[in-house]
């Protein structure tokens, strides 16, 4: 771990230290309970359903409300975005396999590095920590946007300027009381493309039965995306809100955010009304049916020639366009993945596929899964 300055502020020190274990971005959140109405869309997924066979997403819902339920005493939230992306995350066997599988699991690198830095503000502070890697139920999209690391995209996923949406989010839970970070008040450049670029339409918009008038254009628009009908008399309406999103999507995102915060900033007043927030259903999204769905798929499933994840909506997004390789080693693609062909991966045996996926996070879909994806996509 790399000695700290002494003129440094705690948050400063953290920063540096989070940065040096590979951390792209970082920042602070209050511990503190997450208010009813941010809450209330997640009650209203799971309600609905939206999270498919992920019952355990039911599970602990106090403690996803409230971080502070997680360590006695909490005050901060630390939280780190850590890149894995790849620029041949594209190449021959590895396109169809989602790309944060494609190096080790994530789990076990990012806590190695969180530990390091949590044991130094044991050390230096004395404050109690917890390290979080997707592992307790803490929703940690929301705290990153809080500590103001990055916004939500269309596509459900966390954005950070760094490096686009292709990154881990991992958090240190502390009672060392630190000044939080600025949320993230930026926004998608609202183009649609992943959600066009879905080939099962998962990115949906809640039905409102109480939307307003002014709202019609826009439900017709995500009626529209899931396959339903819209009136002729709003198709123009939505072809020009098209063509401003396509217009809008080509400016580099950098200068986009940049130049819708100076136009907030000057007119703060002329904020456009609030558009419906898109959710994933899970029971659509290919990553979840060939990562998490267990047993055999619903007739009439087709996994569109994903063998495990699906990066479609990450791939189309502008927010990921000429973005630096992850200097996490361990993030680039192992060298099995490149050759393991569909014929190889038909004639696993336990045994090997425990030798293969060894700190791989494609073992989570365990050897019968994995095969029964292949079967699908050639079937």
């Amino acid at each position: 771990m790399k000695a700290m300055n002494s003129t440094q502020s705690p948050c400063d020190a953290i920063r540096d230290m989070l940065a040096a274990q590979g951390a792209v971005a970082s920042g602070i959140a209050e511990a503190a309970p997450i208010p009813d109405a941010d809450f209330a869309p997640f009650e209203a997924w799971l309600a609905d359903g939206c999270h498919a066979s992920m019952t355990y997403m039911e599970n602990y819902r106090d403690l996803r409300r409230d971080p502070r339920t997680l360590l006695p005493g909490a005050r901060s939230l630390i939280v780190a975005a850590f890149s894995y992306y790849h620029a041949d995350h594209t190449e021959g066997n590895l396109e169809r396999i989602a790309a944060y599988a494609h190096g080790d699991d994530y789990h076990e690198v990012l806590r190695a590095r969180l530990d390091n830095v949590a044991r130094a503000i044991r050390e230096t502070w004395g404050a109690e920590t917890r390290v979080c890697v997707d592992t307790a139920p803490l929703p940690e999209r929301y705290w990153a946007v809080r500590a103001g690391i990055g916004f939500i995209g269309r596509n459900g996923m966390l954005i950070t300027p760094a490096a686009g949406s292709y990154i881990f989010i991992a958090t240190i839970i502390t009672t060392l009381p630190l000044p939080p970070s600025a949320p993230s008040t930026a926004t998608c450049l609202s183009c649609n493309r992943c959600l066009q670029a879905c080939p099962t339409q998962a990115i949906t918009y809640p039905q409102n039965k109480t939307q307003s008038e002014s709202q019609a254009p826009q439900k017709a628009q995500s009626q529209a995306l899931q396959g339903e009908s819209q009136s002729q008399s709003q198709a123009p309406k939505l072809q020009e809100e098209h063509r401003a999103d396509a217009q809008r999507a080509e400016v580099p995102p950098s200068q986009a955010a940049q130049a819708q915060s100076q136009s907030q900033a000057a007119h703060p007043q002329e904020a456009a009304p609030a558009r419906p927030i898109p959710r994933i259903d899970a029971s659509r999204c290919l990553s979840c049916l060939t990562i998490e769905h267990r047993g055999d798929f619903p007739p009439g499933t087709d996994l569109h020639g994903r063998l495990y994840g699906c990066d479609l909506c990450q791939r189309v997004c502008p927010h990921n366009r000429n973005l630096p390789d992850t200097t996490i080693s361990e993030f680039h693609p192992r060298p099995a993945l490149r050759t393991l062909t569909p014929a190889a991966i038909a004639a696993l045996t336990p045994a090997d596929f425990s030798t293969i996926f060894r700190h791989s996070a494609i073992k989570r879909t365990k050897l019968q899964g994995l095969q029964r994806n292949l079967q699908a996509i050639h079937d």
